[in-house]
Parts: C-alpha cells; structure tokens; sequence
C-alpha cells in the first residue's frame, strides 16, 4: 500500500498553492540555467586582432597598425609594411618579423591597410594628371605618426611583399628623397620604367623566386609587372652603380629552402642588391630570422 492514497494525494494538491507544490518538487534537482560568459570585445585595426602591445593609427577611412619598442626613447625612424593582394597588415608585419626588426633597430614599425582595389595599392608607374592617391594616404601618415610619436629621425624603410612590393617601388620613384631604403620580397616594378623619371637614387634590395607562378620572375604583361632582371638594371642604372657584383651565400628562408644566394652591385651611389631564394613558392612560411639576416645590409648603408 502506497504511503499516500490517490485520494490524499488529491486533497493536498487542492490545499496547497501550484507555486509550493512546484517549487517542492524542483527541491534536490540539478539548476538546468547556463552561466552566461561575458563577450569579450577584440580590438581590431586595418583587418585584423589588434595586438595589445600596439596602437590603431586612423588616416581618413584607413587604419593603421603601429607598434613602438617598449622603454625606447628617441626612435630612429619609421619602418613601414605594406601587405600583398589580397593580404592585410597583420601578414605582413609576420613575414618580415615587423616588431623585431623595431626593436633591434629602435624604429616605429608601420603596417596601413590597402585600398581594397585588385591590387591593394595604387602601384602602377605611369603618367599622371592628378597625385597618386596612396602615396598622398602615406605621406599623410607618416607626418602624422612622427607628430604624434615625437620622432625626430627621417630614416624611413619600407618593406612590402607581393602587391606592397609594387607599391615600393612606387613610392621609390615618387618620394625617393624620403626613402632610406627599401625591400621588396616578391612584388618588382610595375608600370612604365619611362613614367619614373626621378633621378635621386634609392637603396634597394629585392629578394625573389625564380619558383614564384604567381609574381613571376620574368613578370607578366596582365597588370604591367616587369621582369625582376629588369627591374634591377633599371635601379643599377638609376644609382650609378659599376656592374661589377659581389656574391654572398645565406640559409634558405623557408623550412624547405636550402639556400639564397646575394648579388651586390658595387661603386653604387645607394646600394642595390638582389637575392635569389631556392624552391620558394610566393605564399610560403617564410622565417623572419632568415630574411632579416639577408637584408640586414638596408641599415648599415
């Protein structure tokens, strides 16, 4: 026989309020509710998460990423980053090792966002009836960053991968009296030699796989891209430099490199020098130590 009859069990339930009934029945069972997480908000800036030990730098509808050593007073310039297309500013600060390039040569290191074209910046040489957007963009941030970050130095390097190397160059024939020295990892002129008519000389180095389908080393005529050997006689040419060549042998850049083999161009009024990476693809991951042991040269002119 059952403790309580179905008719007791019917009289309580008519005696006591539903809410104590129901409230005794969930006594000893499991809280069903979920904790609730509180959302964190990512910073972002020019694309990407926002490392907490840099800065967002707006110009206009474009950010920047901008990273300054720690504990450094006095910084000796500015080196800037420009990405690929497609690509972002994050990339290509990792490419070339960007905050420990800034913190071995106390420099504010840079990355802007590109113009969201085809090819993220506007690259190509030629003859023009208004200023170059992109270089207007740049300068204008640079003036700002060296306002607001009390930079005294002029010495500015720019590094730029695949599409951002094409925008070196670009800002090599119109600011060149700006430029200290410029790298350029995959990305050679593009346009028309005849449209850079500067005659003030840039230090240049290019590295380049011969490997490389997709910026090919001979060039290709779809976006004007000019052959690297070219591109090099045209610099050679500018700079003044004798021809003659000195070789130099490093590690490869990628874990499946075996070796990068530097020509140096002597008696150069700025220096310039090309370096040929084996069995390199262009999207690669590459190893910053590498390619920093490579261009080192840039800051030692």
């Amino acid at each position: 026989m059952h403790f309580l009859s179905k008719g007791y069990m019917n009289y309580w339930l008519r005696i006591i309020p539903f809410g104590i009934v129901f409230g005794l029945v969930g006594c000893g069972g499991e809280d069903t509710k979920e904790t609730v997480k509180p959302v964190i908000q990512e910073n972002r800036c020019a694309g990407s998460v926002l490392d907490e030990d840099s800065l967002c730098v707006n110009v206009g509808q474009r950010e920047a990423i901008l990273y300054k050593p720690a504990n450094k007073t006095g910084n000796q310039g500015i080196a800037l980053f420009l990405h690929g297309a497609p690509g972002h500013a994050k990339k290509v600060m990792g490419i070339f090792g960007a905050k420990t390039i800034a913190d071995k040569y106390n420099l504010v290191a840079l990355a802007p966002k590109g113009n969201g074209s085809a090819y993220e910046w506007d690259s190509e040489n030629q003859a023009r009836a208004n200023s170059n957007k992109d270089t207007a963009f740049i300068i204008e941030l640079l003036t700002r960053v060296k306002a607001e970050h009390n930079i005294t130095s002029d010495n500015l390097y720019v590094f730029g991968y695949s599409a951002g190397g094409f925008m070196g160059y670009t800002l090599a024939c119109e600011i060149p009296e700006s430029i200290t020295g410029m790298v350029s990892l995959a990305g050679q002129f593009r346009g028309a030699f005849d449209s850079c008519s500067t005659s003030t000389p840039v230090q240049i180095h290019h590295l380049h796989s011969r490997f490389d389908q997709d910026v090919p080393y001979v060039g290709r005529e779809a976006g004007m891209v000019q052959s690297v050997d070219d591109t090099i006689a045209f610099w050679v040419d500018k700079n003044a430099c004798s021809g003659q060549t000195k070789k130099s042998e490093y590690p490869g850049v990628t874990t499946d490199s075996k070796f990068s083999s530097s020509l140096s161009y002597q008696d150069c009024m700025e220096n310039v020098t090309l370096t040929i990476l084996d069995q390199v693809p262009h999207e690669a991951s590459y190893l910053p130590e590498k390619l920093q042991a490579i261009i080192s040269d840039v800051f030692h002119n």
